[in-house]
C-alpha cells in the first residue's frame, strides 16, 4: 500500500510532467518571437538609414570637395558666399537639373 510520501512523489512527478513541456514550448515561442523582433528591428534600421541619406550624397560631397579643391581660397569664404559660389560653379559646369 502506498504511503503518503510515495503519493506526494507521484503527484509532484505528474505536475512536473505537465509543466516541463509547457515551459519548453514557451521558451521556443519566445526564442522565435525574439528572432522575429530582431529581424524587424534590422529591417527598420535599414529603412531608416536608406530614407535619411539620399542615394547620391557621396557624389554631392565629392563635387563640393572638388569645388573647394579648385580654389583653396574658397575654404576661407563665409558659408553663405561659399554656397552661393558653389551653386554658380555647379550651374557653370552643367551639374544642375534646372537649366
Amino acid at each position: 500500500m502506498p504511503t503518503l510520501v510515495n503519493l506526494m512523489d507521484w503527484i509532484i512527478l505528474a505536475a512536473l510532467a505537465l509543466v516541463i513541456p509547457i515551459l519548453i514550448s514557451l521558451r521556443i515561442a519566445l526564442s522565435r518571437l525574439e528572432a522575429r523582433l530582431d529581424r524587424m528591428a534590422k529591417s527598420f534600421g535599414d529603412l531608416v538609414s536608406q530614407s535619411t541619406k539620399p542615394p547620391d550624397s557621396e557624389a554631392r560631397e565629392s563635387a563640393f570637395e572638388q569645388f573647394l579643391a579648385e580654389d583653396p581660397g574658397r575654404i576661407s569664404m563665409p558659408k553663405s558666399e561659399q554656397f552661393a559660389a558653389y551653386r554658380q560653379w555647379r550651374k557653370d559646369k552643367g551639374m544642375n537639373w534646372s537649366g
